[in-house]
């Protein structure tokens, strides 16, 4: 019998970002999925569904993290700040900067992937979806 992780190739999860983080101020964590296997996130993308100018004072952080079997996890698997000079532009996939320590790209079967939005002074709206890429590790 052929499981879904015994698939060659990349497996994806797509999560439209909820309404609340459209607000500029609001800080929020959704749940993107539960890890299906043991896995490795080898991309995130955020697809925005309108322009975004980053501005330092008001910065928002887009940021995917495992919290772990059990939620309490605090690892930060990706993550990019929308500051000056970084934008992002409607419906054109920005990626997001994984994590330089690979063990933080890992989850096991059952752990459970955030995204989750921080903002510095009133924020800016995040609209869109993020879309986050895994591979199996057998």
């Amino acid at each position: 019998m052929t499981f879904i992780q015994d698939l060659l190739g990349r497996h994806k999860s797509t999560t439209k970002l909820p309404t609340a983080l459209a607000t500029a101020g609001t800080v929020d964590e959704i749940v993107a999925f539960r890890a299906p296997f043991n896995c490795t996130v080898t991309a995130v993308r955020y697809l925005p569904a309108a322009a975004l100018s980053g501005v330092t004072a008001t910065e928002v952080t887009l940021a995917v993290d495992n919290r772990g079997l059990d939620g309490l996890g605090t690892t930060e698997i990706a993550s990019l700040s929308f500051i000056t000079t970084v934008d992002a532009v409607a419906f054109d996939e920005k990626a997001i900067t994984l994590s330089t320590t690979a063990a933080d790209l890992d989850a096991v079967e059952g752990d459970i992937i955030t995204i989750v939005k921080t903002v510095t002074s009133t924020g800016l709206a995040l609209d869109g979806t993020v879309e986050i890429e895994f591979i199996s590790n057998g």
